[in-house]
């Protein structure tokens, strides 16, 4: 009977052991996860900015004919019409309608100077290098960009409905 006793002592020692080290490795568990939390939250967070660069200057008019500008998903400049894109390209990324490619790139020291859309076309005068760039092969355009390498000129509006920005082409 004393050996029964015994047995049931050390059983009841062995759950009581039992109930201690997984109460203490339980504790032991929630003070670290909640302390690798608070280390967690201590840490600076990073920022990235997804806003416009107050700096930016407003889109020009230039910009809006154009319908495209250069720029990095920070540099959208204030004003900028609700409905263009962002295109990321590296060095080449811009802000541009819909539609509108801007992968062409003109000479460094190029102006806007006139272009065409759907209803007609704004022809300038140039006194350098006129470019008019080609709509790709197999590509469907609905507008083009002229650049001048040098002074552009006054323009006129040829096309089917009046344009109040420019007088109409003779």
């Amino acid at each position: 009977m004393r050996l029964f006793q015994t047995n049931k002592f050390l059983k009841i020692f062995i759950v009581v052991l039992l109930i201690i080290l997984m109460t203490g490795g339980y504790f032991f568990y929630k003070n670290n996860f909640n302390r690798e939390k608070e280390l967690i939250s201590d840490s600076p967070t990073p920022t990235v900015s997804n806003t416009v660069d107050s700096n930016a200057p407003y889109i020009s008019e230039a910009d809006i004919s154009r319908g495209w500008y250069w720029g990095d998903k920070n540099q959208k400049k204030p004003g900028t019409p609700d409905n263009w894109i962002y295109t990321e390209a590296g060095r080449s990324s811009s802000w541009h309608k819909v539609g509108v490619d801007s992968s062409f790139s003109p000479e460094p020291d190029s102006a806007y100077c006139g272009g065409w859309d759907s209803s007609g076309e704004i022809v300038c005068s140039c006194k350098g290098k006129l470019t008019k760039p080609t709509c790709p092969q197999g590509v469907v355009c609905d507008s083009g960009d002229y650049f001048c390498q040098g002074i552009c000129g006054s323009c006129c509006y040829k096309g089917v409905f009046d344009n109040p920005a420019y007088p109409k082409c003779r």
